[in-house]
Formats: structure tokens, C-alpha cells, sequence
């Protein structure tokens, strides 16, 4: 009997641990682009209602298939590689067997080396490069200059540097010796150069809910239709014309004591400068927030008025691979579930950084989908707990009852 009592506990156990897991939220995908790898350009509105560490985001296709995925996010600045051509003025072979380029250095920039692209070749030839400031008077920067290899086995053209001392001539001319071959077809002159490239971001309005201003010190509810991540804050103000104050951010935080007593607090999340100099824009961090609360020291000066205020947030892809096939489905919304392990963040760096981008639609509650998941450790699941403690309430029971029907037994024997 007690065997058969602790495996249907056992039993009960085992099913509950395979429990769906229901998701509050989903939304509809679907690509225009055809099979392969795309970024999904996730909303702030998806993303706030996601964990902290976005662990209950799924990817379903319309067999409901998990689709394995990997996150992305666009850097605050990057730097990008970019090539810087020079106006070429003369590109053309001469009848002395010399094929003859010039070309502009317009700004009169101080450099003493230039890329060169020229259609594939294999042959080897001598040139020399000269300088001027009038396209008349030429003098000689770098001679018997050896042009060898012009060959790029992957790709129809070829890239060169050359190098030569430092000068700021406004013209070039580059003379190849094409005695002893064909010319050669140059087709590009200039440098590679760097530039600093912010990160793309969302932009989302915030509502002024309400403003008061009290004993020196304007407050401010701002919010959000939805609970929204953000990262940045920019803040109107339309007067006075000139202004300096102190601004204090916070956030209205719960909590229920053991005797299910709710209490309020307030968290303060950064302290700032509010300055007509400036854009007034403040990095918060990260945050998933619906409503905002701002404090505003006013001093002595008459209180600023607040018109509006814009959160910005850096663009977060999914990134997967998609069909346009097939339609998708996001879920989202369930703070018991744990981060999925799929191989291909293992695989990361082999998918290309620019990828097609995919827009999400709205938000939809309520899903009628449910996963299945062994990834839930069984610690999670309130059944196997309360399945785990039913069945030590028995066996402990039991084992009390034999001790004391066995304690009576004793008692009985004749001695």
C-alpha cells in the first residue's frame, strides 16, 4: 500500500514537471524576404514586457516549432571603414607608350600615400609619381615605383597602396611605363578613412500625465501607454528662456509585506542638470518602466514649464532564420521561464552583421499558445512542490502510525 501511495506522488510529480508554460503576449511575423538569416527590429513596448534578462522571448513558426535565435544590439558608436575617392582629371595611355593619370587633392591635404584600383592584371610595370599646384609646373615626388602583382584571385579588380614622402601638391599625375605591355585600366584614386557612426534608435513619446508645482519643486508624472523599455530621456521645456536646475528621476516601486500589506517606495534612478544650453537629454540605463516620475528643484526662480518628453532606446534585434514561407509567431510574457540554449549562439560569429530587417506587428495578450518545455527545473513548478511535500506528509504519517501500532503491540506482550 505505501509503495503504491508514494509512486502515484512520484507519478503526479513527473507529469506536472512537463507542464506548458502559457505566455501573456504574442505578435504575428512574417518576412517579405526569402530563406535565410534576418534581423526582427523588436519594439520597446515587446522588450519592456520582457524578464531583465529577456529570457522569455520564443520564436514559434506556424508548425510551432521553436525557431533557435540569437540577440543583437546596435553599439553606441561604431567606426566605419569608408573609401575616400580623388577627382581623377586625366585617365588615358599616351602615344609615347606612357599611360598618364592626374588626379585632385582639392583640399590641399598634407598625405603621403593613395589606394589605387585597376581591373585585374599580371603583369609588372615601373611608374613615377610628380606633384603640382598649377597642373603646368610638375616635380617629381617618388621614382622607378614598382607596380608587380596587380592580380586579385577572388575579385575582378585589385587594390594598391603607394607610399611616398610627406607633400600637400593639389594635383598628382601618376605615368606608367607601358613599353613593354598593354595599359593598365585604373579605375579608382583616394584613401580609406574612419568615421564615427551612432547606433540606430528608437524613438517613443512619453505622456505628461500631470504637473505640479509645490513649495520650490515642480513634480512630474510622465507615462507610458505600455510598460516600454528606454535607455535615454530627453525633456521639453518651452520657459523660462534661461534655466539651470537639478532634476531627480525615480520610479514607484511595490512590495507586499508577510502580512499582505502593500508599501510604497520610491526609487531614485539618476539626478541630472536641467540647462537651457543644452538638448537635456539623460541616460537613465536600461529600464523597463511604464511610469516616470520627475522632481525639479526650482530655488527662488519661478518654476520651468515641462511640455513633453521623448525616450530613446538603441535598436535590439532577434536574429533567426526565416522563411518567407512560413509565417512566425513572438511570445513573450512569462517571468517563470528560463532562457532558451540554442546551438546557434554558439555560431554567432559566422552570421553577417547586415542582415534584411524584418518589422514586428502589434502586440496581441492573451495568446492560445503554450510550450512545452524540459528546460523548467522541477524547483520551478508549484504541483511537484506541493506534490513533494503531500507525499512526505504521508510517508512521515505513515511511518508514525507503524511506530506507534508497533509500540502498542509491545506493550501488550506478557512479560
Amino acid at each position: 500500500m505505501m509503495k503504491r501511495t508514494i509512486s502515484s506522488f512520484l507519478f503526479l510529480g513527473l507529469i506536472s514537471i512537463g507542464y506548458g508554460k502559457d505566455y501573456t503576449y504574442t505578435s504575428p511575423l512574417k518576412t517579405p524576404y526569402p530563406k535565410g538569416y534576418q534581423k526582427v527590429d523588436l519594439k520597446p513596448q515587446l522588450l519592456g514586457l520582457l524578464q531583465s534578462n529577456d529570457a522569455d522571448l520564443r520564436l514559434l513558426d506556424s508548425n510551432h516549432q521553436e525557431v533557435p535565435y540569437i540577440m543583437r544590439k546596435e553599439a553606441l558608436t561604431s567606426m566605419h571603414r569608408f573609401f575616400k575617392e580623388y577627382p581623377i582629371i586625366v585617365n588615358q595611355p599616351e602615344p609615347n607608350g606612357t599611360s598618364v593619370v592626374v588626379f585632385e587633392n582639392p583640399q590641399k591635404e598634407e598625405i603621403n600615400q593613395f589606394n589605387f584600383v585597376v581591373k585585374n592584371t599580371a603583369v609588372n610595370k615601373l611608374a613615377r609619381l610628380s606633384g603640382s599646384n598649377d597642373q603646368k609646373n610638375w616635380y617629381l615626388v617618388r621614382d622607378h615605383i614598382s607596380l608587380h602583382a596587380l592580380h586579385n584571385s577572388e575579385n575582378t579588380k585589385e587594390l594598391k597602396l603607394l607610399n611616398f614622402p610627406l607633400v600637400d601638391y593639389s594635383y598628382f599625375k601618376l605615368e606608367v611605363n607601358d613599353s613593354n605591355s598593354l595599359p593598365i585600366q585604373f579605375e579608382k584614386v583616394g584613401y580609406y578613412d574612419y568615421q564615427s557612426v551612432n547606433g540606430l534608435m528608437t524613438n517613443t513619446p512619453l505622456k505628461l500625465v500631470s504637473l505640479l508645482d509645490s513649495n520650490k519643486v515642480t513634480y512630474t508624472h510622465l507615462k507610458f501607454d505600455s510598460r516600454t523599455r528606454m535607455e535615454r530621456i530627453r525633456i521639453m521645456v518651452s520657459e523660462p528662456e534661461f534655466y539651470y536646475r537639478k532634476i531627480h528621476f525615480k520610479v514607484k516601486r511595490t512590495t507586499t509585506d508577510r502580512k499582505g500589506k502593500i508599501k510604497v517606495h520610491w526609487e531614485y534612478i539618476g539626478s541630472y542638470y536641467l540647462d537651457s544650453n543644452s538638448e537635456n537629454i539623460f541616460n537613465l540605463g536600461e529600464k523597463n518602466l511604464q511610469n516616470l516620475y520627475l522632481e525639479i528643484e526650482n530655488g527662488d526662480d519661478r518654476p520651468v514649464h515641462i511640455v513633453g518628453a521623448n525616450s530613446f532606446l538603441l535598436k535590439n534585434y532577434l536574429v533567426a532564420e526565416l522563411d518567407s514561407g512560413m509565417t512566425y509567431s513572438l511570445l513573450f510574457g512569462n517571468q517563470k521561464a528560463r532562457s532558451p540554449k540554442y546551438d546557434l549562439r554558439h555560431f554567432a560569429n559566422n552570421i553577417p552583421e547586415k542582415l534584411p530587417i524584418v518589422k514586428m506587428s502589434e502586440l496581441i495578450s492573451k495568446p492560445t499558445y503554450s510550450i512545452t518545455t524540459a528546460s523548467m527545473h522541477w524547483y520551478d513548478n508549484k504541483y511537484v512542490i506541493w506534490a513533494i511535500i503531500g507525499a512526505l506528509g504521508i510517508v512521515l504519517g505513515f511511518i508514525s502510525f507503524s511506530m506507534i501500532k508497533e509500540m502498542s503491540q509491545k506493550e501488550r506482550e506478557p512479560r
